[in-house]
């Protein structure tokens, strides 16, 4: 951690954190969840730009860089003992606008991040919030490059009845705009050769051999920009308030996702997991 052009003064005299430069670099960062414990007691989770106004000093950065940041991020729920994984690494990243000095000003925090997901697919990411918007509102846009289907289900056992076995995604767009309470946005995703698995609704998690078949035969199985019938995905999301900001991005790309690729069979297989789950 370095910094740049730190004004002494103003920290010792006024707890203010003023700064030409904060650099973090060279950083790996490994997070695991264990879902099968039990959650700590309801806690609210505030926004990026909550955050930066609940601070118990106040802070002035012209810029924020950050360089070869690794994350790697492990959950475990009650159908595997694994744990899943998902990396992201290389990422660096430049905030500008972190100010809480002067609100009447209305300062905007600009994040823009360049990473690879499982050290392959290069995403790029841009992220704007009004630090003293009171809804506490941002907009993310962001590009993921190629990289398989199966990837997903890596990501997330929301799905438990419903696997990818097969497809390539070429891109995706991603643009999400939201506040404290709710967001909608956009997902475009080019992908072919699609095939899902459909579990059975028992339990055991065995392969649904007749559902699998019809779906396979009903699933959008490719969504090429080229051949002119290409679909996108609207979506609207509630925030999940015990959750961070990257679940809440997170939950807009699946839904988006979801709305393109999924027909409604696989939707219902979905929400009944969710409800077993009491979600």
């Amino acid at each position: 951690l370095g910094l740049r052009g730190l004004d002494f003064a103003a920290l010792l005299n006024e707890k203010s954190l003023r700064a030409g430069e904060a650099r973090i670099s060279g950083t790996d960062l490994n997070d695991y969840r264990d879902k099968t414990l039990r959650d700590a007691p309801f806690k609210n989770k505030p926004l990026p730009a909550r955050l930066l106004r609940k601070l118990p000093f106040t802070l002035c950065l012209d810029s924020l860089v950050v360089d070869r940041l690794n994350v790697e991020y492990n959950e475990k729920d009650t159908v595997t003992t694994d744990f899943g994984k998902v990396d992201f690494t290389d990422i660096n990243a430049v905030a500008h606008g972190i100010c809480t000095l002067h609100p009447e000003q209305k300062p905007e925090m600009h994040l823009v991040a360049t990473a690879r997901v499982y050290e392959k697919a290069p995403i790029h990411f841009d992220f704007r919030t009004a630090i003293f918007d009171s809804t506490d509102h941002f907009s993310v846009k962001a590009r993921i490059g190629a990289l398989p289907f199966r990837v997903f289900n890596a990501m997330t056992n929301d799905l438990l009845l419903v696997r990818t076995t097969a497809g390539t995604i070429g891109g995706i767009d991603y643009t999400l705009d939201a506040n404290r309470e709710n967001g909608h946005g956009r997902v475009d995703v080019e992908y072919a050769n699609l095939k899902v698995r459909i579990a059975k609704r028992d339990g055991s998690r065995e392969k649904n051999v007749l559902k699998s078949f019809l779906v396979n035969q009903l699933i959008r199985s490719k969504n090429i920009r080229a051949d002119g019938n290409f679909r996108h995905g609207d979506f609207t999301v509630e925030r999940v308030k015990d959750k961070q900001v990257f679940n809440y991005m997170w939950r807009g790309l699946r839904e988006g996702m979801t709305e393109t690729v999924l027909p409604q069979v696989l939707k219902d297989a979905r929400d009944a997991v969710g409800k077993a789950k009491g979600k």
